[in-house]
């Protein structure tokens, strides 16, 4: 190698290594990481601590939270055990805007993530709606559109219509209220869209078709409920119990 070309060379990695993330895959780069760069990685610290301790180094959660939220990638417990050298540039705890969640624990046992920004936005509108409730006495619902599930007025609430983008497909999804007053994003199209493309035409009534999302993505689907298969299509679970 040339005197010039070498010197290059170490200009060009000392440069690097002067960079943020330069020594973790893709860095933080701005934000510019693409979705699911780093689970592979979390992954198989996940798996290492969990055949180390005999435990998953998971956060804290009861019983009432909901099935993706609550088995919660605790970056702390892989971080004093030398599994991981820093949090990655996309979680939460790095300053990115996803939570890395574990799901089925007991099984295939695979690191997903769960888009916060969307979760913010239902948790923003979950407000709105609640003080709408406590000043009004009623919930603002609009038409029914299954048992216990309604469209949201949003004229009544004085605020825009709420679409979020879907983590799947990237078409923008309609937010619906149960008779609960809980509010949530309507994953049915995206589950449709799954099942056609996996050839499958129809499913056992008592699995929750949100495992068709999760088994083709890095995500889990944020502020959702159970879905069933009923007439003939995607239904959502009428229950409080999500």
């Amino acid at each position: 190698m040339g005197r010039r070309r070498f010197v290059g060379v170490c200009l060009c990695v000392l440069a690097c290594l002067a960079l943020p993330g330069c020594l973790y895959p893709g860095g933080d780069g701005g934000g510019r990481t693409a979705p699911g760069e780093y689970v592979a990685l979390v992954q198989n610290a996940v798996e290492t601590y969990r055949d180390m301790r005999g435990v998953l180094p998971i956060k804290n959660s009861t019983a009432e939270t909901p099935i993706y939220e609550k088995y919660k990638v605790d970056f702390k417990k892989l971080l004093d055990s030398g599994l991981i050298s820093r949090v990655p540039a996309d979680a939460f705890e790095g300053g990115g805007r996803y939570e890395y969640v574990i799901i089925d624990p007991e099984g295939k046992m695979q690191v997903k993530l769960r888009d916060l920004a969307v979760a913010q936005q239902i948790a923003d509108l979950q407000r709105e709606v609640d003080s709408y409730r406590l000043r009004e006495g009623v919930l603002p619902a609009g038409p029914e559109l299954w048992p216990s599930v309604h469209q949201i007025d949003f004229d009544r609430l004085g605020i825009k219509r709420l679409q979020v983008p879907s983590v799947y497909s990237g078409v923008y999804l309609a937010v619906l209220l149960h008779e609960s007053g809980r509010v949530f994003v309507d994953y049915g199209p995206d589950i449709a869209i799954a099942m056609r493309e996996l050839g499958i035409k129809e499913a056992d009534p008592d699995t929750d078709l949100r495992v068709f999302l999760t088994e083709r993505s890095h995500f889990v689907p944020a502020a959702s409920p159970p879905y069933r298969w009923s007439g003939g299509e995607p239904a959502i679970e009428a229950g409080e119990t999500w």
